[in-house]
């Protein structure tokens, strides 16, 4: 889907300063049964052992955490639908199949709770269950990105127990469908916001003025740092040397045949179909300067 190869990469290493965890990637390329498979992005997973998670226990303090949960509008057999707004969760971490009575229980009705506090309560009592920074991060890489899965798809949360600071926080996945790479309507507009078309959390949580300054005040922060324009073309620069020094990107363009290859049924197709791996860098930068410029404009702090 990514033709440029480098979408997860980019987003993953701009958000590393700001989130307390974010995914570590590299490039590899794939031999298999001496067959060449091209250029692929290894990531490790969102696991219990990276977030520093201690498995949940039965009953008191241990119950109310650790645990990993995923928002996903595609419904499995392994996750469970909120009250206010059926909102897909997926057991992410201990599989639900270990899950305890108990604690099947305590998520339900904590991810319940949070949600009557968005959906429902006037006051931001929210504050009490979420780690509002890593919410308000989650949002502006999702927005920087554009990314057409966000919200609603391949969203990690995670909640250690209540005597280590057991407020709900978020981590990143999954940003191939970002930066204008995506047909549906409004999924590449770089003047558009991604949470407007979502019934999410952060759809409503983006009309509260207490919470909207905190988002502007934390853009403002990352266009001083990792999101400067020269930061960020910096880092696309580096992560297309990795891929074009060594050859990567011409092997796996032969291996696939990408800049001649018609599309399938039920492949997702691109906005932009360039025909070279420059043309699709150039789209990608020019994308990114476009859309840096929007969210300057609206996220300006008054």
């Amino acid at each position: 889907m990514d033709k440029s190869m480098i979408r997860d990469a980019l987003t993953l290493e701009l958000a590393r300063q700001y989130m307390d965890f974010v995914p570590e990637m590299r490039f590899c390329e794939v031999v298999f049964n001496g067959i060449y498979y091209g250029v692929y992005s290894l990531s490790e997973q969102i696991t219990a052992d990276r977030l520093k998670l201690e498995k949940p226990g039965n009953e008191g303090d241990s119950l109310t955490g650790g645990y990993i949960i995923q928002i996903d509008a595609h419904e499995k057999t392994e996750s469970f639908q909120s009250i206010y707004r059926k909102t897909n969760f997926h057991y992410e971490y201990p599989d639900s199949d270990k899950l305890t009575d108990n604690q099947l229980e305590y998520i339900h009705r904590h991810i319940n709770k949070i949600e009557k506090s968005i959906f429902e309560d006037k006051d931001s009592i929210w504050e009490q269950y979420i780690d509002l920074n890593s919410m308000i991060d989650y949002q502006l890489v999702s927005e920087f990105s554009h990314n057409a899965d966000a919200y609603t798809f391949s969203t990690f949360m995670y909640k250690d127990c209540d005597s280590k600071d057991g407020q709900l926080k978020f981590s990143l996945w999954d940003f191939d469908l970002g930066y204008g790479n995506y047909s549906a309507p409004g999924c590449s507009s770089t003047d558009t916001w991604v949470y407007e078309n979502k019934d999410s959390w952060w759809n409503v949580m983006s009309g509260n003025k207490v919470y909207t300054q905190r988002l502007k005040q934390r853009w403002s922060q990352y266009r001083q740092n990792e999101y400067t324009d020269e930061h960020i073309e910096h880092v696309v620069d580096s992560l297309i040397n990795l891929l074009t020094a060594c050859g990567a990107e011409k092997r796996n363009a032969k291996a696939w045949d990408i800049w001649e290859a018609t599309w399938k049924a039920g492949v997702k197709p691109q906005k932009y179909i360039s025909s070279s791996y420059d043309e699709e860098i150039v789209y990608l930068k020019d994308w990114i300067v476009k859309r840096l410029k929007w969210m300057d404009e609206k996220l300006r702090v008054q």
